[in-house]
């Protein structure tokens, strides 16, 4: 028990070390984060017809940004579960599964390699998150 303790105080932020910046990233995050599950459940929701290039919601960061850890402002365990939900959405095999039969022919390859491109962006975030906890 106690090291389960050390290692929970061990993982929470003391509120001395957070600014006013660190609050305002977190609630940026959170704001965007909201836009983009609202664009998914609209994409989701399209019944019938076909799904273009441009309808797809794309994250918000750009993809350096996410794969060198430019979100470092934002609490570990934020940026974790962002990557982590990032990671689901457009994992390749699972966006095609979901997706793939709604997407529009002429922009099939593109939307394959956005997602491919998206897809390596996470994961590079996530393995340099990983070495340094």
């Amino acid at each position: 028990a106690d090291d389960d303790e050390s290692r929970t105080r061990a993982n929470d932020v003391d509120a001395n070390d957070i600014d006013s910046d660190d609050i305002d990233a977190v609630a940026d995050r959170l704001a965007a984060d909201a836009d983009e599950d609202e664009a998914w459940d609209e994409l989701d929701h399209i019944s019938g017809g076909t799904i273009a290039y441009g309808r797809i919601p794309w994250p918000n960061d750009e993809l350096d940004d996410i794969s060198e850890g430019s979100l470092r402002r934002l609490p570990a365990s934020v940026e974790r579960a962002r990557l982590d939900r990032l990671a689901a959405r457009y994992h390749p095999d699972e966006f095609f599964a979901r997706y793939g039969d709604r997407i529009n022919e002429a922009d099939a390859a593109r939307v394959l390699e956005k997602v491919r491109e998206v897809s390596r962006a996470v994961e590079e975030r996530r393995a340099s998150l990983r070495r340094d906890s």
